[in-house]
């Protein structure tokens, strides 16, 4: 199943929460018991809980390009992942693992935010560009894997499930 929390802010006047996320993505921890893990970036941090499926070893998450430009958390199943991955492949581009996520931000790397009209599946996201300190939020056409955010006057904060936020609710310093 697997699930993320997370806050984008628009300015680091204010040092990142990371208390809050840690907080949130335990409350939905159901979601992946299998593993945890956490990013911290000048703008964004996210959680993540794992339910370990494809790549048991390489595809843990938050997930950092090598070059850590590029940080995911990602839900769900991308049908043509291994296709995509044979297209970039041909075009030149190596890859560590076989993991959904590695192919996600490649292809992000090469398309920007149009590569999301190339998937097929079912999914939610979150990609943080650390050098352009932006954030690309997005899911599937159908919306069958959720993707909650909140915008505030310093930023967003998106979760998995709506009971995340219940951590959140006293915007530990995020109004």
């Amino acid at each position: 199943m697997c699930g993320f929390a997370g806050i984008y802010k628009y300015d680091v006047v204010k040092p990142m929460d990371v208390s809050s996320v840690k907080a949130m993505a335990e409350c939905i921890s159901h979601r992946g018991p299998d593993d945890s893990g956490l990013f911290e970036g000048e703008r964004a941090v996210f959680g993540f809980r794992r339910l370990s499926i494809i790549d048991l070893a390489g595809g843990a998450q938050p997930y950092t390009e090598k070059n850590g430009r590029y940080t995911i958390v990602y839900n769900g199943e991308i049908y043509n992942y291994l296709e995509l991955k044979a297209q970039l492949e041909a075009d030149g581009e190596r890859f560590d693992g076989n993991s959904e996520v590695e192919v996600m931000l490649r292809l992000y790397s090469v398309y920007g935010a149009a590569f999301v009209e190339k998937l097929r599946g079912m999914f939610a996201f979150l990609i943080y560009d650390s050098e352009k300190h932006t954030l690309l939020a997005a899911r599937d056409p159908f919306g069958i894997k959720p993707l909650y955010y909140r915008e505030t006057e310093n930023g967003k904060v998106f979760s998995s499930e709506l009971k995340a936020y219940r951590y959140d609710e006293g915007y530990h310093g995020f109004k």
